[in-house]
């Protein structure tokens, strides 16, 4: 079988909540956005990041078809607005995967998240 390199490259920028009138997101939150091979949520739960400090994101391919094997090749590279990166192996992380997305649980940067800071690139 033709061994499939996938490589998503996932930025999001987690911006601390100012004083300048920002919402903080109390309940849950869902940003996306896609690129020319993936698309990407980043799904930010209150209640999820108190308890276990995650969140989810979940990528899903635009043109294959993904199948558990393929989950190890699949790198991902978190990026701060502050230049901080974090990559890691999906295959590693806490994943699940659901029709042709999968979906993997990244640590949370701040202690609160505004709706007006996310970005998702």
């Amino acid at each position: 079988m033709k061994k499939v390199l996938l490589v998503a490259f996932v930025f999001i920028c987690i911006v601390g909540c100012s004083l300048g009138g920002k919402t903080e997101v109390e309940g849950q939150a869902v940003f996306s956005d896609e690129g020319k091979e993936w698309s990407a949520e980043y799904i930010y739960d209150h209640k999820l990041y108190q308890e276990r400090k995650t969140n989810w994101v979940t990528l899903e391919p635009k043109e294959i078809q993904l199948t558990p094997e393929q989950l190890k090749y699949i790198t991902v590279e978190i990026q701060t607005s502050d230049g901080d990166t974090v990559t890691g192996n999906v295959k590693a992380m806490m994943n699940k995967l659901d029709d042709n997305a999968v979906s993997f649980l990244v640590g949370t940067l701040n202690d609160r998240t505004c709706k007006e800071a996310l970005v998702l690139h």
